[in-house]
């Protein structure tokens, strides 16, 4: 039995039935257009990208201790050998090309405490954002304005 068809997110919504869809029970489906999904549960130093345009653009969010917190721009809010590394780094981390591009201040979505890392200094060979030096969990001296945020290479 089908209970949705032509199902149609863009991305942003929070919920399946949040996607724009024909009318609950309302479908012409063959047996063959079952669709299914395999979630994917977040573990520590796992990254995220949240509050942008596409999945692979938003804020950086990082998990620590099981809450969600964000990256502050120090260090990394102008262009230069930090940011791009930063940027390599963190896009990679997240699965996607080790490329793109800083959003900074009025580009980002201001997250909500906890800050968990600040003055990120990755040399570019780390493989995970959590490997690269900084001050330490919760350490920083930002506000939410100072989140960074991704526009990374698909």
């Amino acid at each position: 039995t089908f209970l949705l068809d032509d199902v149609n997110c863009v991305g942003s919504e929070r919920r399946l039935g949040d996607c724009p869809h024909l009318a609950y029970g309302s479908e012409n489906c063959s047996e063959s257009e079952g669709a299914g999904f395999r979630c994917v549960v977040p573990t520590e130093n796992d990254l995220r990208l949240v509050d942008g345009s596409a999945r692979n653009r938003g804020r950086v969010e990082i998990l620590h201790s099981n809450v969600w917190g964000t990256v502050c721009d120090d260090y990394i809010s102008t262009a230069g050998t930090r940011q791009t590394n930063f940027v390599a780094v963190s896009c990679g981390d997240l699965g996607f090309e080790r490329a793109g591009s800083a959003l900074t201040t009025s580009a980002v979505v201001d997250g909500v405490e906890p800050i968990w890392l600040d003055d990120v200094n990755c040399s570019g060979a780390e493989t995970q954002l959590a490997s690269c030096p900084n001050l330490g969990w919760n350490v920083e001296n930002c506000t939410n304005p100072e989140d960074i945020g991704l526009a990374c290479t698909p």
